[in-house]
């Protein structure tokens, strides 16, 4: 029981997509498929922005600001090493949807949660994961619209890459950062309010919430491709094996980062394990 309290998350995610894959009536499927044509992914995105302002502290936002180098060196692995990563794997034999699916990896920000509990795990400063997380997902409004479609031209040469990056960059602030800054700025009124002590009670049910959405994310994104899964057979066993080889390429140059810059343990984790992570949920909406 205590293993699966502290690895619920992880077993959930398993559990949902074997779940709609085993599915043969493909009754989950087809819900999970109808929910997201009423924008259900967007929505629930919405909602742990919202959620995740509203854990914000307004004092680890400020210790996390401390940490410049640290926070830079983060952001470097994640907006610059991981789309150079997708760029130089992109030469191996990979299908045109592989390559769409590790592109749109590579432009992502970091995880949303995950990260930091493992952070803090670990040992490290649990305030300057949570500020990276902030600072790369509102980033990543204004960074995904510019190396998505360069990343796309640069890997799929020859085939028509279009994006509005304009609409796409409104939908991210919509999506991402609106409810982002509505959650901080309820938090800041609460604490201002004297109401930080009740309300810290709703925390962990929360954080809790934040997880269960995730969860329903993916379950859309598996019932959405449950015939291309199902379809690909063995070539699925390759799509696993690029995505372990990405991640353990960003993780060894995380590595390599705090070693070459001397970072201290402490201040290390969080550049590890925010530096080498995506955030799932950002990448399957778009």
């Amino acid at each position: 029981m205590t293993f699966i309290r502290k690895n619920w998350f992880a077993l959930g995610l398993v559990v949902v997509a074997l779940v709609t894959l085993a599915d043969t009536t493909q009754t989950i499927a087809d819900a999970g498929r109808w929910i997201k044509r009423q924008n259900g992914a967007a929505l629930l995105i919405f909602m742990i922005f919202v959620f995740s302002g509203l854990l914000l502290k307004v004092d680890q936002v400020k210790a996390g600001l401390r940490d410049v180098q640290g926070t830079l060196l983060a952001l470097a692995l994640i907006f610059l090493v991981a789309p150079l990563l997708a760029y130089a794997m992109g030469g191996l034999p990979i299908e045109a949807g592989v390559a769409v699916g590790l592109i749109l990896v590579a432009v992502m920000p970091t995880t949303l949660s995950s990260g930091v509990v493992m952070t803090a795990s670990a040992g490290g400063n649990m305030a300057h994961a949570l500020f990276i997380t902030i600072v790369s997902n509102t980033l990543a409004v204004f960074t995904i619209p510019l190396t998505l479609p360069l990343l796309a031209g640069a890997l799929m040469a020859g085939n028509a890459v279009q994006i509005d990056k304009l609409a796409l960059m409104m939908r991210l602030a919509v999506i991402v950062m609106l409810p982002l800054l509505v959650g901080f700025g309820v938090k800041i009124w609460i604490d201002r309010t004297g109401r930080s002590q009740r309300f810290h009670r709703a925390e962990k049910p929360l954080q809790v919430i934040n997880q269960c959405a995730i969860l329903v994310i993916v379950w859309l994104a598996a019932a959405q491709s449950r015939p291309t899964i199902l379809a690909s057979g063995s070539a699925i066993w390759a799509v696993v094996a690029l995505s372990f080889l990405f991640h353990l390429a960003l993780l060894a140059a995380a590595g390599l980062t705090i070693w070459l810059f001397k970072v201290e343990r402490g201040r290390r984790e969080s550049i590890i394990f925010m530096g080498g992570q995506k955030t799932l949920a950002l990448a399957i909406v778009l």
